[in-house]
């Protein structure tokens, strides 16, 4: 570095300035220290490379590579080139520094600069929303409360679920120094149960949104919070369209059945409740409710039980298939969906409840083979005749989706004379992963009609030692023959 910079026009502003950006971008901090030491970068210049490398630390997931950032960080604020700073520029360092949560970078800073030239306005809100908690804490233990935006500090700690803070400002300034309705609705937005349940105890109903707060404590599944809105009914508004909604999406079954229980059916719209509840695998336990304790249509249970063999919920599929079995169309969808997902236990309810006969059995045993669902291959082929399949199909998909063990079943459980191992190798060739695939093809192929010599070219390209060992036996044996 040195030698380079001893050429002629070297040390100019402009080539100090690239090389230094050149080096924060690449953590390049032996070269970022030779330059901060014998060059003259210029304040500027060095402002903008310190706070594009604290930025650029922000959201890494390159543990390492933000260890080394952080590091030329540390070096960059430690040069006496920071105190050539001006104030606006020395306060924007603080407000990058503070939004990485490095407390100890702060404290630093703090404790080596004149405290006037920072505003803790813009330093301490961009800490708040980049939720560091232990900057924010640490600021507001020493600093004058009045010369920071209290009111932004009271949103982002409800936002964040910081409920040390919020108690804090509470005990210094008093709730009516707050707008609460939207702090409220930061926490309920977010999820912060104990900042909700906090503000609940502590602040006038009537300066909250409850029918809000009702809300989003059916979602997530509140229910003390939920109890302790209703003692309060006279002093809320309830939509319970919307409480239903929010439960049933998020699965909140002791919810629902708290409503229901509560206002009835009256005035819910059942199709918004199935079609949000269908959107969620977790949601058995819900729809199951729907169904015992609302009057659905033939409709609305043709909808759950396509998603039932979509989604696990055997219990459901029990229930309902004895009154939707008669619908051809639905059945074959239902079926299909169960055996694309491998739900087995479904297809198992399918097979014992309905004639199979009935529905298109061949497209669920290729299904099945191209997925590798072993399990209800071999129940298809045990519950279902097996003149209903196409075998060499069936074959072809599981050796084109690489699926040995569903070929070896096949092989097992049904006639070879169903199979054309001719072309089932073909296909298993078409992937370099089939290496075992195609040595178990091997065993069945008929030498006189297989094409050996295409093999042996996918072996050779494909690396195969096995298969061309096995080949060459093949062959061997042939000629001794």
């Amino acid at each position: 570095m040195a030698l380079l910079f001893k050429q002629p026009n070297m040390k100019t502003s402009e080539n100090c300035k690239q090389v230094l950006t050149e080096a924060c971008v690449h953590c390049n901090r032996n070269v970022v220290k030779w330059l901060m030491s014998h060059t003259d970068i210029q304040p500027l210049v060095y402002k903008t490379s310190l706070i594009d490398t604290i930025k650029a630390t922000i959201n890494m997931t390159n543990n390492r590579g933000k260890s080394d950032r952080i590091s030329i960080v540390q070096f960059m604020l430690k040069h006496d080139s920071i105190k050539k700073l001006g104030q606006k520029d020395m306060s924007e360092v603080m407000e990058a520094v503070s939004s990485i949560g490095q407390l100890d970078m702060v404290q630093r800073l703090w404790h080596s600069t004149e405290q006037s030239m920072f505003d803790m306005r813009a330093i301490v809100n961009t800490a708040c929303e980049s939720g560091q908690f232990e900057i924010v804490d640490w600021f507001l233990r020493n600093n004058e409360l009045e010369h920071i935006d209290v009111q932004t500090v009271m949103l982002e700690s409800c936002g964040y679920g910081w409920l040390k803070i919020v108690m804090m400002l509470l005990l210094k300034f008093g709730i009516e120094h707050f707008d609460m309705r939207t702090s409220m609705s930061e926490a309920c937005s977010y999820g912060r149960y104990e900042i909700v349940k906090f503000l609940l105890e502590k602040v006038d109903s009537n300066l909250l949104d409850t029918k809000l707060v009702l809300e989003k404590a059916c979602g997530y599944g509140w229910e003390d919070i939920v109890h302790g809105l209703f003692d309060h009914i006279d002093n809320i508004s309830i939509d319970t369209k919307e409480c239903m909604f929010e439960a049933c999406a998020q699965g909140r079954l002791e919810i629902v059945e708290l409503f229901w229980y509560k206002f009835g059916t009256n005035n819910l719209d059942v199709d918004i409740l199935i079609d949000i509840s269908c959107k969620n695998s977790a949601n058995a336990g819900v729809m199951t409710f729907l169904i015992e304790n609302f009057d659905l249509t033939q409709f609305h249970k043709d909808i759950i039980i396509r998603y039932a063999c979509k989604y696990s919920w055997t219990e459901i599929v029990k229930s309902l298939i004895d009154v939707c079995k008669h619908n051809k169309n639905l059945m074959e969808k239902a079926m299909k969906t169960a055996c694309i997902n491998g739900e087995t236990e479904i297809v198992d309810v399918f097979l014992d409840k309905i004639d199979i006969t009935f529905l298109g059995v061949n497209t669920y045993m290729n299904i099945s083979c191209q997925k590798g669902w072993d399990e209800i291959v071999s129940l298809l082929l045990e519950r279902v005749d097996h003149s209903l399949f196409d075998f060499t199909a069936a074959m072809n998909e599981a050796c084109r989706c690489g699926e040995s063990d569903v070929v070896e079943l096949l092989i097992q459980k049904v006639n070879r004379e169903k199979f054309n191992f001719d072309t089932a190798i073909v296909e298993a060739c078409k992937s370099h992963l089939n290496e075992n695939l195609v040595l178990i093809l091997l065993e069945y192929i008929n030498r006189s009609t297989s094409d050996i010599e295409a093999v042996s070219g996918k072996a050779y390209d494909y690396g195969w030692r096995r298969v061309n060992s096995r080949l060459k036996r093949m062959i061997y044996n042939d000629i001794s023959k």
